[in-house]
């Protein structure tokens, strides 16, 4: 019995999984894709670069495919490093062209926690590190010309004693 459950188990995967696993399998037939915008080769055209898992029967293991895509933009305002959502064309419109740009998902240097809705940078809301730098500021008592003129004095008094014992 346990023999049985087995074989059907890797009849079934045998079923999902093609035989001639491919690159071009990887990214056939697929309407709507993530990717991030690499460059601008022409105007109104986006270079987007996509990546996927492909499966390799051999080793049985997944490796990360990369396949860059021409996308036409239309009133989309992206610049570079953001992450588009790409639709395939039905018909090309030049050689180059076979997707389009939907939308903008992720601007680039804009990161957002997506539970909280709140601005993040370098693993910490901006809201927070806003505060704590106003009140670092409001803590820290003002300096006067007299602290300034103490400070000065010492620096050259610290480079005089130096240059004297070089001499």
């Amino acid at each position: 019995m346990v023999k049985r459950n087995l074989k059907e188990i890797f009849e079934r995967s045998r079923k999902v999984l093609p035989l001639g696993w491919s690159m071009s399998e990887t990214f056939r037939d697929v309407n709507l894709v993530l990717g991030q915008v690499v460059e601008f080769p022409k105007p109104k055209e986006a270079s987007v670069r996509v990546i996927k898992n492909a499966f390799d029967r051999n080793l049985h293991m997944y490796f990360r495919k990369r396949q860059d895509f021409h996308a036409a933009l239309q009133n989309n305002k992206c610049k570079i490093g953001d992450v588009v959502l790409i639709r395939q064309l039905p018909e090309r419109i030049t050689l180059d062209i076979t997707h389009t740009v939907e939308k903008v998902v992720y601007p680039l240097g804009e990161v957002v926690d997506p539970i909280t809705g709140k601005a993040v940078a370098a693993g910490k809301y901006l809201q927070h590190q806003e505060e704590i730098r106003l009140l670092s500021l409001a803590e820290s008592p003002p300096v006067t010309s007299a602290d300034r003129d103490a400070s000065v004095s010492l620096e050259r008094n610290n480079t005089d004693g130096v240059e004297e014992g070089k001499s």
